[in-house]
């Protein structure tokens, strides 16, 4: 067939300005042609009529959905005019039936939407996004994963912009590493507290002081936003053992000064947050030379980080309280902490204890 491509003039009348119909290059398909020809050719204009709307349009939408479906009744036909200037995949399925439902568009051109939506609005969360189209296909999700690769909303974008005060983009970082750090959470319960501490009761608080702290994070080649939520989580898991064994100090009697005396005991929980909880050692003379060893390993440590772990797990201080100790900024002291653990732990990996590595 020698007739020129409906699809190919539709894009060359928006790149000449003429802002064209989607109906009338509709109506240049032949008569015989069948639905999923026609369908087909609808998939393409809306691809292409969607990206040069949004290109086109400087500012957000500022009529409402109702407005435009009153343009399109006093019309009498979805034609341009019936749709806003930076129109959703939905609004073009509501007034073209034969496009199926949402969930029945193809990958492309869903991905053809978040690209617009990013590029020329806000960053938005994979989650978010792909909610109303009820599907997380692998090619759906790589295909965003690409956008965000290409438009450079990757980690360190997406950090300056949560630092900045955008929360959709915070939202989209706690939602890369969810499962990560519930599994390191759940990882570094000493097993004794299983039952009294839980892992997502730790994950919503370090959740909510990522929210109220992300305005003072300041990224660092060497201390990156998944090593903070780490550092907070840690700090959260912490404080959460010291309450249930003060709990429990105070059923059995014993005083505070019993507890602060016994260096030992004191660093037992970060003995276990140390290592890997399936391989700490179970025997108790094993375990009280593991103990001793840490002991011995804090006085070895710089100065200013042993007085962050004397702090924070003899005294049971929280990390606002030792910044404020040491006249520090609590990101500094999270660093600092987050420095001595892998400091200890590396120690450990690295001594014939045969402990967990």
């Amino acid at each position: 067939m020698n007739d020129p491509d409906p699809s190919c003039d539709f894009q060359n009348a928006w790149r000449e300005g003429k802002k064209p119909k989607i109906d009338d290059y509709l109506e240049k398909l032949a008569d015989d042609a069948t639905a999923e020809e026609r369908r087909e050719l609808l998939l393409d204009l809306v691809g292409t009529d969607l990206e040069e709307r949004w290109r086109a349009s400087p500012e957000p939408n500022t009529e409402s959905r109702e407005a435009a479906d009153d343009a399109c009744k006093q019309c009498g036909s979805p034609s341009r005019s019936s749709l806003p200037k930076r129109p959703r995949l939905a609004d073009y399925v509501a007034r073209y039936p034969e496009l199926g439902s949402l969930s029945e568009l193809p990958a492309e051109l869903i991905i053809n939407e978040y690209y617009a939506i990013c590029r020329w609005e806000e960053p938005l969360g994979h989650h978010k996004f792909l909610a109303s189209y009820r599907r997380d296909d692998p090619e759906l999700c790589q295909g965003l994963r690409e956008i965000d690769d290409q438009l450079g909303l990757g980690e360190r974008a997406l950090v300056e912009q949560a630092v900045s005060g955008n929360q959709v983009a915070l939202q989209q970082l706690l939602l890369r590493d969810y499962d990560r750090l519930l599994r390191h959470i759940r990882q570094h319960i000493p097993s004794q507290f299983q039952g009294s501490v839980r892992a997502h009761d730790i994950l919503q608080a370090t959740h909510i002081e990522a929210f109220r702290s992300i305005d003072k994070f300041c990224a660092r080649s060497d201390f990156m936003f998944p090593n903070w939520l780490y550092a907070i989580a840690d700090n959260f898991l912490l404080n959460a053992i010291h309450a249930v064994e003060s709990k429990e100090q105070v059923e059995a009697g014993r005083s505070l000064a019993e507890e602060l005396a016994n260096v030992s005991t004191s660093f037992a929980p970060l003995l276990e947050i140390l290592l890997d909880t399936d391989k700490v050692a179970k025997n108790p003379i094993d375990r009280q030379r593991a103990e001793q060893f840490l002991t011995d390993a804090v006085q070895k440590l710089p100065a200013e980080l042993g007085e962050i772990v004397k702090l924070r797990c003899i005294k049971g201080r929280s990390i606002e309280e030792v910044a404020n100790c040491l006249g520090e900024p609590p990101e500094a002291i999270y660093r600092m902490w987050d420095e001595a653990k892998k400091t200890l732990h590396n120690l450990f990996r690295d001594s014939a204890l045969d402990i967990g590595s």
